[in-house]
């Protein structure tokens, strides 16, 4: 699935600093940290505890502190004295999705992202999803159950490392939208970012044959695009042609980022997500306990934290503003 709008804790997964240093006179050999490590919700206890009935403290360090902390550092590292050393995270991923000599950067950007969403909608007590948002999973998968025993069996049926996401979506940027759930698979560190569709990696490039040879890649990219932008620039059916193509709105056929759409994609944010990567389960479960480990995931998920991303993401298309921050979202400020 490819995608577009914007979403929101996306900058949260490597927050900077409120401000930088504006009195003490810069040192060459003195290095900043202006991304740092995010707080969980529950990012004592689970320092103390790890995550009971999940997750043990010596698993919740390798996962979370141990490699959080290293993408932080590598993300300071790799951006250090340059315009991109102040950057959010989520514009660093989309900037440099389609930059192969920037491919570490996007990596690590997009990493720090997909590993924090995994982390921040879990809870030592975690609250029973809503009637509203069990009704739409009834809507969308057919029951909760039926939800969880695909969300469960696919993340489990991934051969390598990646994330499983659920998403809301709008539909094709020249449809109204219309919001339903879906499931949006990730690899290595694939983003679900829309803007970064280039980069979802949904697919285990181990397993399939892109058809692309040698030195097509970028005459590949090329003529997607400019077909998606040609048709963009096309009258919607019922516009009136006089008036040329709209570019006014928010979403849809009108919105402003319409060109970043992949040909064929779908609007969407996302909501939640488990990691496969086996550093977040092998020392507690091992090589061969992965359906464990995501069942006993499933029962640690917060769900009014979902919710209130989805939530969100409904009220904005609602009232048409567009924007795509929100503290309870994946990509925006805080």
């Amino acid at each position: 699935m490819s995608a577009t709008p914007t979403s929101s804790i996306w900058r949260q997964a490597c927050r900077r600093p409120l401000c930088k240093d504006a009195i003490a006179p810069r040192r060459t050999a003195q290095r900043r940290s202006l991304h740092r490590v995010p707080l969980l919700d529950h990012d004592q206890q689970f320092k103390s505890n790890g995550i009971p009935g999940f997750m043990s403290r010596d698993q919740f360090d390798t996962a979370w502190v141990d490699y959080q902390g290293y993408l932080v550092k590598r993300l300071n590292q790799l951006t250090q004295g340059t315009k991109d050393e102040s950057a959010y995270a989520s514009d660093l991923a989309v900037a440099n999705a389609r930059r192969a000599d920037r491919a570490s950067l996007f990596n690590v950007a997009s990493m720090a992202h997909n590993n924090h969403s995994f982390f921040k909608n879990l809870s030592p007590d975690p609250k029973p999803m809503s009637t509203d948002f069990s009704d739409a999973l009834t809507t969308d998968f057919s029951s909760p159950e039926s939800f969880k025993a695909t969300l469960l069996a696919r993340a489990n049926a991934m051969f390598g490392p990646g994330f499983v996401w659920l998403v809301i979506t709008f539909g094709t940027p020249t449809e109204q939208p219309h919001p339903t759930l879906k499931l949006l698979t990730t690899y290595i560190a694939g983003s679900p970012d829309p803007r970064a569709h280039w980069r979802h990696q949904p697919v285990d490039m181990n397993t399939v044959t892109t058809n692309i040879t040698k030195g097509d890649h970028e005459q590949t990219y090329a003529t997607r695009l400019a077909a998606a932008i040609a048709a963009q620039n096309q009258p919607p059916k019922g516009d009136n042609p006089a008036v040329g193509p709209m570019n006014a709105g928010s979403f849809g056929r009108h919105a402003k980022d319409a060109s970043l759409t992949a040909p064929g994609g779908q609007n969407l944010d996302p909501l939640m997500c488990v990691s496969t990567w086996e550093h977040c389960y092998i020392k507690d479960y091992g090589p061969a306990r992965k359906r464990e480990y995501l069942e006993n995931w499933y029962q640690k998920i917060d769900w009014p934290k979902v919710q209130a991303a989805w939530n969100y993401s409904k009220s904005r298309i609602a009232t048409a503003t567009g924007k795509p921050s929100s503290p309870d979202i994946s990509y925006g400020r805080r």
